[in-house]
């Protein structure tokens, strides 16, 4: 059990150490250049979730699948 404490919080804190970093890079949010002198738009307008919350997801995740793999162990 121990292990598996340590485990756990060592995944949520690289994970809150890897989202604290974008977040404050971004501070100043860069101005919108376009990407190209022709003035197309590549992105279609759909959003695209940010890395940080995809990273929280990720070790959410991992951390549901160990507490499921540990259930069945028992």
């Amino acid at each position: 059990m121990r292990q598996f404490n340590f485990i756990h919080a060592l995944i949520v804190f690289v994970a809150l150490a890897l989202s604290a970093a974008p977040a404050h890079a971004l501070k100043w949010p860069p101005k919108d250049h376009p990407a190209s002198s022709s003035g197309g738009s590549s992105g279609g307008g759909t959003p695209v979730p940010e890395p940080s919350s995809m990273i929280l997801f990720g070790a959410g995740a991992a951390a549901f699948m160990l507490t499921k793999r540990r259930k069945k162990a028992d």
